[in-house]
């Protein structure tokens, strides 16, 4: 389990903020602006999401503030999000 809570992610590569292999993670109050598709490496998982939840996670998501990441918020291989109730 983890709490992803006020962090302020800009200008990376790839993928912001990550919820991966199993995971159960609460995703709330963070900022993530500008990630970058990292296309040089082929991957699929790493095409600018600013919050990716992967194989079998399962992220909840609160108010976060996205912007200007082409990958939006998304899960892949297994994975779920849900909205903070």
């Amino acid at each position: 389990m983890a709490v992803v809570e006020g962090n302020d992610v800009s200008d990376s590569l790839g993928v912001g903020i990550f919820c991966g292999d199993y995971s159960e993670c609460e995703i709330d109050d963070n900022s993530v602006d500008g990630i970058r598709p990292d296309d040089a490496s082929g991957d699929k998982t790493r095409m600018g999401f600013a919050i990716l939840a992967h194989y079998g996670a399962k992220a909840v998501i609160g108010a976060n503030h996205v912007s200007n990441s082409p990958g939006g918020t998304d899960a892949l291989l297994g994975a779920e999000i849900s909205a903070e109730k």
